[in-house]
């Protein structure tokens, strides 16, 4: 697997957490895609680890957010605190062996940029999730 310049970039753990439970009346189901290195991305951003609460307060309480622009014709949704922005992601989008060539130099890029303290165009994604719920 190359990164952009030609070097070759670190291969992922493929750790994917899984989690399942249900109730009377639903049955649910996620996934945290590459759990481990969104999780020391998230404490590099976050800074060792510092508002890791708050990040996942945040994503408790999301909205509808239109946009226009966009090719994909997917939905997005904005936390209520407008610090992060959720992008459904189409089957192709979501599937993780689609996602691994393109993250391995992704979360070094990132790792590299923030502890530099480098400014970035790149937008931080901070976590790939599957979320699933059925009738029981």
């Amino acid at each position: 697997m190359e990164a952009s310049g030609g070097k070759a970039a670190k291969s992922l753990q493929k750790s994917h957490f899984h989690l399942s439970f249900s109730d009377e009346a639903c049955k649910f189901f996620c996934c945290s895609y590459f759990a481990c290195e969104f999780q020391r991305l998230r404490a590099t951003v976050f800074d060792g680890g510092d508002g890791l609460d708050d990040f996942v307060l945040s994503l408790s309480e999301c909205q509808a957010w239109e946009n226009s622009g966009g090719k994909s014709g997917s939905a997005f949704y904005k936390t209520r605190d407008d610090r992060f922005i959720l992008k459904e992601m189409n089957s192709y989008e979501a599937n993780a062996s689609s996602l691994e060539p393109f993250l391995a130099g992704y979360f070094d890029y990132m790792h590299r940029s923030v502890e530099s303290e480098e400014a970035s165009c790149i937008a931080k994604i901070l976590g790939v999730y599957k979320v699933n719920s059925t009738d029981t």
